[in-house]
């Protein structure tokens, strides 16, 4: 058996504690790096997101001023699932409050007679006709697009 001095010990101590400093600070260092990767990655996938955020808002602009101008169209309004308009061009500000309150308990009551006959399926879509106008109802999660327009004459499916 080879006996060691406490010196010895404490070199080789001192040793083992030098190597394990070296060994965090290397391990410190590769972390520093993969952090440094990982930022610019995600600054990377932050404007490529906010490019397209900005292009799909552009789009959804683009639909809304659409439907907006439509000559049969008396307004439209986006409601959030709590009922609360999100956007909304009416004239009358009474007549929009009316149809947000109204017409999502409507669209519940549909989306509920819809599961009712097949639960595995779901409200799409609801177009609801009266004397004077139609109301058409495109019911998300989140958000539902409510849009009503005057019945006019038999309108080319392609306005």
């Amino acid at each position: 058996m080879i006996y060691k001095t406490s010196k010895e010990i404490q070199k080789s101590d001192q040793r083992i504690i030098q190597q394990r400093v070296e060994n965090s600070i290397i391990n410190n260092q590769i972390y520093q790096k993969s952090l440094k990767r990982k930022t610019s990655k995600r600054k990377v996938r932050h404007q490529a997101n906010k490019k397209n955020f900005q292009k799909e808002m552009s789009e959804v602009e683009d639909t809304l001023n659409r439907i907006k101008t439509h000559k049969t169209v008396l307004g439209y309004l986006i409601v959030n699932s709590e009922g609360g308009v999100v956007r909304g061009a009416f004239k009358d500000e009474e007549e929009s409050k009316n149809i947000a309150n109204s017409i999502p308990l409507l669209t519940k009551k549909a989306r509920s007679v819809v599961r009712d006959l097949d639960p595995t399926n779901d409200l799409v879509f609801l177009r609801i006709q009266t004397k004077l106008n139609e109301i058409m109802v495109a019911p998300d999660d989140e958000f539902s697009l409510i849009v009503i327009q005057t019945k006019g004459e038999k309108r080319d499916e392609n306005d």
